[in-house]
């Protein structure tokens, strides 16, 4: 009896440690379990707050303006840790500006570069690209850091969309295939000009007989002698390989301008707050770069366009062409624009 008592004690001691080590492989498979659910939930957790920013715009990878985009890209998902990503679109892989613009109050883009083509969403942007408004690019700036500019922007918000940063312009100037000197030049010759009634007014009072084309399909209306002249700054002069029909560029700096880096109000506002100071940091650190670079390059395209064969006439009475198209645009604008834009005028440019 004594020995059957020893064999179940022993027994009893052998099934309890068999049952400790159950109860520990139980403990360590619950735990992994707990664990990878915890992995599962935190992942999916960053994955949710992980936001997605489609950028589209219309230049080319290796413009000024592009680079610009990628400094704001780096510094945005640099600081969030990825939680703010920047998708570029150069090129206009995601369409047009109009489209883009309108794609931002759809959802199905988020920011874009646009200026004076923003008209149609609030009318002071033309005001961004007044003709004759600015001496130069720092009269430009000068009117940006403004309390013009900041009215600019409150309009540009109220249209549904947040600047962030600015970018400045090279002047826009007008080929052709024969020296254009003073107004009287224009007469007879058929002029190509963008689809804004102000550009077609100013340049019909000069003189030209103007047609609104695409600019997609400008080359080939140059090439055909649809068309005989265009206007547009060297930037958009080289990368549309307009030298290779035209033979002059005239330089009639008829206008200095700035375009702006603009998300959806919408987006901008539904970021968190640490995000949101993120993105305003990464466009308060890309301004100065956006600044410096332009004054680096801006006579990069000009001389491209003189490698190419253009010839470059600066003989050319800015004052004559001033003069006649000044009245068209004060009869363009409305009165609250047009005081507006004698502001401007009588802003004293800023040093570099």
């Amino acid at each position: 009896m004594k020995t059957i008592f020893l064999y179940s004690n022993a027994h009893s001691i052998q099934g309890g440690h068999n049952m400790d080590k159950r109860y520990g492989v139980m403990k360590l498979v619950l735990s992994l379990m707990v664990a990878m659910c915890f992995c599962f939930c935190a992942s999916q957790t960053e994955a949710a707050e992980t936001i997605v920013w489609k950028f589209g715009h219309t230049n080319p990878e290796e413009h000024p303006w592009n680079k610009v985009a990628l400094k704001f890209k780096d510094i945005v998902e640099k600081e969030s840790n990825g939680r703010l990503i920047i998708e570029l679109y150069p090129n206009s892989t995601l369409g047009t500006e109009p489209d883009v613009l309108s794609g931002i109050l759809l959802k199905t883009a988020d920011m874009t570069m646009t200026g004076g083509s923003f008209e149609p969403y609030t009318p002071s942007a033309a005001l961004l690209e007044a003709p004759w408004a600015y001496k130069d690019e720092n009269h430009v700036k000068k009117m940006l850091e403004s309390e013009i500019g900041k009215k600019i922007y409150q309009d540009f918000e109220d249209a549904g969309f947040h600047p962030l940063m600015y970018n400045l312009r090279s002047p826009r100037n007008l080929t052709s295939n024969v020296p254009i000197k003073t107004p009287a030049d224009l007469r007879g010759k058929k002029m190509r000009i963008s689809n804004t009634p102000l550009q077609v007014s100013m340049w019909s009072k000069a003189g030209a007989t103007c047609t609104t084309i695409a600019l997609s399909e400008v080359f080939t209306a140059l090439s055909s002698g649809v068309v005989e002249m265009q206007e547009n700054p060297y930037d958009m002069i080289y990368n549309n390989s307009f030298y290779e029909v035209q033979k002059y560029c005239n330089e009639t700096e008829h206008v200095f301008s700035a375009i702006l880096y603009v998300v959806g109000k919408e987006q901008y506002e539904s970021l968190p707050d640490d995000l949101r100071r993120i993105v305003d940091k990464a466009a308060a650190e890309c301004q100065p770069y956006a600044n410096e670079l332009y004054f680096k390059t801006k006579d990069d395209y000009k001389k491209l366009c003189e490698e190419n064969g253009m010839q470059i006439n600066s003989d050319v009475d800015k004052e004559a062409f001033r003069k006649v198209m000044v009245p068209a645009i004060k009869d363009y604008l409305s009165e609250d624009l047009w005081e507006m834009y004698q502001a401007i005028v009588a802003l004293e440019p800023q040093a570099d």
